[in-house]
């Protein structure tokens, strides 16, 4: 379930001039693969559902746009702002599929969630890039550098492989 606004295609072009993947071929391809699959997009309106100032435990968490960390003072939950929001995604009803409009988040269902999965919900939350604290006591993480990232181990494509060079050597 997604809820694309155009005034938010911005950020996705950030610059100007033509563009081989804009917004509207990205929704267009998804659309295309859902319906191989059997099923279609569904939009629900962010006006209603309030996604990104929810938390699983129904508590209301005003944030600005520049906050990027989900912090509840009611449950305590600490997590990246946009996977919470994605998380409670999977929680949207609408009462009309054609009309995003009639989303809403279903409370109970989300609380639920949080008490079944209280053990790892704070840690799958919390991105790997966010600055999330973690629990005292916890292993600090690093990024991969170097020899440790995924390109370095030939696990995805570079511009260094031969499948891009124009001239292998």
């Amino acid at each position: 379930m997604t809820d694309v606004r155009p005034d938010r295609y911005g950020p996705w072009c950030p610059l100007p001039g033509p563009k081989a993947t804009t917004p509207g071929r990205l929704i267009t391809a998804i659309g295309r693969e859902c319906e191989k699959t059997g099923g279609r997009i569904l939009r629900a309106s962010t006006v209603t559902t309030k996604l990104s100032q929810t938390c699983f435990c129904g508590a209301k968490v005003a944030k600005t746009l520049a906050d990027r960390i989900h912090t509840c003072t009611a449950c305590g939950l600490v997590g990246d702002r946009d996977m919470v929001s994605a998380a409670l995604g999977a929680h949207v009803r609408l009462t009309d599929a054609d009309d995003p409009s009639t989303a809403r988040l279903d409370d109970v269902q989300a609380r639920h969630t949080q008490i079944l999965c209280d053990p790892g919900l704070q840690e799958a939350l919390s991105s790997h890039r966010s600055a999330v604290p973690a629990p005292h006591g916890a292993a600090p993480t690093r990024q991969p550098t170097g020899r440790d990232t995924p390109a370095a181990q030939g696990l995805c494509p570079t511009k260094h492989t031969d499948r891009y060079r124009t001239n292998p050597e």
